[in-house]
């Protein structure tokens, strides 16, 4: 455990950050009059916050459990690997 403290706290910290900016896509969202955006066609201007706050969310949400699941999975790799050193040991 205490060989994976940082890459736990980081992918904490990343999938907060993603639910942060979830929360900011949902008010930018709520403040972009989306039914004149679908009536009269794509409005840069008032999309703009909307789509970069999306895309922030995305990756920090895939990079926050892309690190969760390798932390795991090293740590099960460095787990069997000392079960095997112990029982070659002997």
């Amino acid at each position: 455990m205490r060989f994976f403290e940082r890459t736990k706290k980081l992918s904490l910290i990343l999938i907060s950050t993603s639910v942060i900016f979830f929360i900011m896509t949902a008010i930018a969202f709520s403040r972009s009059e989306m039914s004149n955006i679908l009536r009269y066609g794509f409005n840069a201007e008032k999309m703009f916050w909307v789509i970069i706050f999306f895309i922030i969310f995305i990756v920090s949400l895939l990079l926050g459990i892309g690190l969760h699941c390798v932390a795991k999975d090293a740590l099960e790799d460095l787990s069997n690997i000392s079960i095997y050193a112990k029982m070659n040991k002997k």
